[in-house]
Parts: C-alpha cells; sequence; structure tokens
C-alpha cells in the first residue's frame, strides 16, 4: 500500500476520506457479512491522532423528559432538531417505528430543553434531551447507557434521522442475524467497518456499554464531523468484535464499489432494503439520478415537500 507523509495524511483529514467513485452491481455486495478486522495504514493513524488532538470536546448535556422503563426490546431514534421543530421525514420514519412492536425511546437534539418539539411525546415511549453538539454518537451512547441502566439485557435497534425510512418490515431482516451487533451495511473503506445510520444490538447491559468506552466515552465526544468517522463510526466494529459477534446485512469491498448506502441505493432499495440515506439529496447529489429517487420514495408514499431541508 502506498505510505504518505503526515502533511498528506492531515490533507486527507481536511477534506473527504479516500473514495472509490465507481458504481457497481448489486451482486458486487456480499449478503451476511461477518465482520473480519484489518489493520489500517499509518496514514489513517496520524489522521486519528490529530483527530484525538484536535477534536475532543465534554459530552453535550442531558434531560430525561420521559424515562426507559423495562422491556425485551426497544428502538432507539436521535432527531437532530437544531430549530427545535420536526420534519415531515421525522413525522414519517416516527410513525413507522411506532408501529413496531416494540417501545420507542427518541433521543431529541436541540438548542435547550424546552425546544425539543411537543409532538414527540405523541410518538416516544422514553423521550430525553441532548445539546446539540457531539453528532450521533454522543446520542448513542446516551440511549444504550440509559436502557443498559434500565432495561438490562434488551436488544436495541438504534438509528438517525440521516435515513428516509423504514419502508419495509425491519423485523424479517433483524430476527434471523446470527451477531449480536448487526448493521445493515458496511464499507471496507478506511477499514471494514458497519455503518452507523442504523443498528441492532442485543443484550445491551452496563458491561457490553463500558467495553464501547473508546468509541463511546461516557464524559467526551467530537466536535467535527472527521473525527466521528475516523475515530467512532470506522473503529466501532472493530472495538465491539472484541466483546460481541458482529456484522451486517451487507457489505461492500472499496476496491469494487462505493459506499454501499449511496452507489448501490436503488438497487437496494428495489430488492426491500428499508433505508435511503438522505445525503443523496445533499452533499452526495449526483451520485444517483435525484429525480428516480424521488419517483422511489413517492411510491412507497413518503412526502417530498421538505426534501431539501432534511437533506
Amino acid at each position: 500500500m502506498k505510505r504518505i507523509g503526515l502533511m498528506a495524511a492531515l490533507r486527507r483529514w481536511r477534506g473527504k476520506p479516500p473514495q472509490t467513485f465507481e458504481k457497481a452491481p448489486l451482486d458486487s455486495l456480499e449478503q451476511g457479512w461477518t465482520f473480519k478486522s484489518g489493520r489500517a495504514p499509518a496514514s489513517v493513524q496520524a489522521i486519528r491522532l490529530y483527530s484525538l488532538l484536535n477534536g475532543l470536546q465534554l459530552r453535550p448535556r442531558s434531560v430525561t423528559i420521559v424515562p426507559v422503563f423495562p422491556a425485551p426490546r426497544w428502538t432507539c431514534y436521535f432527531v437532530y432538531a437544531p430549530a427545535g421543530r420536526l420534519s415531515e421525514a421525522h413525522l414519517f420514519t416516527l410513525a413507522r417505528l411506532r408501529a413496531m412492536a416494540q417501545p420507542l425511546m427518541v433521543i431529541c437534539a436541540a438548542p435547550q430543553p424546552d425546544q425539543v418539539p411537543l409532538a414527540l411525546r405523541d410518538y416516544a415511549d422514553a423521550l430525553y434531551w441532548k445539546g446539540l453538539g457531539g453528532y450521533d454518537f454522543s446520542a448513542y451512547r446516551l440511549g444504550l447507557g440509559m436502557i443498559a441502566t434500565a432495561s438490562p439485557h434488551a436488544d436495541v435497534l438504534v438509528l438517525n434521522d440521516s435515513i428516509y425510512g423504514p419502508f419495509t418490515d425491519l423485523e424479517p431482516l433483524l430476527a434471523n442475524a446470527p451477531w449480536d451487533l448487526t448493521g445493515f451495511t458496511a464499507f471496507s473503506l478506511i477499514e471494514n467497518h458497519i455503518q452507523s445510520y442504523a443498528f441492532q444490538m442485543r443484550d445491551v447491559t452496563p458491561r457490553r456499554v463500558r467495553a464501547l468506552r473508546t468509541v463511546m466515552p461516557g464524559r467526551w465526544a467530537f466536535k467535527n464531523y472527521r473525527s466521528v468517522i475516523y475515530l467512532q463510526e470506522t473503529r466501532f466494529a472493530r472495538i465491539a468484535a472484541r466483546h460481541m459477534t458482529v456484522g451486517a446485512l451487507w457489505y461492500a469491498d472499496a476496491a469494487v464499489c462505493g459506499d454501499p448506502s449511496l452507489y448501490v441505493a436503488p438497487e437496494l432499495l428495489a430488492q426491500g432494503f428499508p433505508f435511503l440515506k438522505k445525503s443523496l439529496f445533499g452533499r452526495s447529489r449526483g451520485i444517483q439520478d435525484a429525480t428516480l429517487l424521488q419517483k422511489a420514495l413517492a411510491e412507497r408514499g413518503h412526502p417530498l415537500s421538505d426534501m431539501a431541508e432534511t437533506a
């Protein structure tokens, strides 16, 4: 593998992570993939050190509005609401999650606790406010920590609002997954990792949450997107695999395919995949035909009026 110097690594950190801009057919993905670890190149280690030194901040404050209670299964949904209101995409997702046969925990990032949208109380069985900083992993740590304490040994579906959906029943996809930690998609870019927009973790306990403290720290969070990618998302599966079995429903090798949640999105959606990334209409626009994606969303009953805002 080609070696690059520290300054080149830092320039990469400030820009986009290396990406394979190649589309590939759906059969280029591996289904039912069990996590395999691999050593990240020296350039990535340099980026991670720089990210740690320059991206760390205290974990954002949080407030319990409606507490978690004991249940065998939970869904934990992270909503980012900097203006203190919900989008139509949020409402669509909340309605679908509310219809599942398990209680719904919502963690809402808003400027202040009194700016958490009142409508969330109509959907959430448990509701928490957190500050706007810290990105999704700070919400995941809060949610898993609360469930581990108040509802130990629960199985937890975790997802954030970077996706539209779900459009299909998640139970058949997850019920027979053989792993303790199941990602919907996984990718080899930077290193083999599950993509953190949605995953299921079984048997959530305080011990299991503590085992993940290097990617979901209790006191700390990160203040920039690149630090989250390099120190949390791409390390999550490898750290988890030391303590539990890890896998994904679909896996893409970066040598033959780009990010599967982007580059194979229409094909996955046609095969019954439950989500579509909002970034396909935002920072990743142009990878797919937006008109065809809008048509696919409309066919699945998703409102389109606030799409530009939610992307």
